[in-house]
């Protein structure tokens, strides 16, 4: 049986899931400052954003098992720091 971990934090926008379509739109994917304490600057993250159109999301950092996948990326923006 698997966890699964919600963490939230503070964002410019407000998450909105769609569960008929199973969309989730407002999602923070990358913001200034990492867990890991890393800084990322404006144009940084101007820079990624289209990096991530298209990626696949999984349920951990630890793991990239096929079942492990629960959707991807599209329409990524900058907002605010993130």
């Amino acid at each position: 049986m698997s966890n699964l971990l919600e963490y939230q934090l503070q964002s410019p926008r407000s998450l909105k899931v769609d569960r008929e379509t199973g969309l989730v739109s407002g999602v923070k994917v990358l913001g200034s400052v990492s867990r890991n304490k890393r800084i990322y600057s404006p144009q940084a993250l101007s820079d990624a954003a289209g990096l991530y159109e298209g990626v696949r999301v999984f349920l951990g950092h630890d793991t990239r098992l096929y079942q492990d996948c629960v959707g991807t990326v599209h329409n990524t923006s900058v907002v605010g720091d993130s």
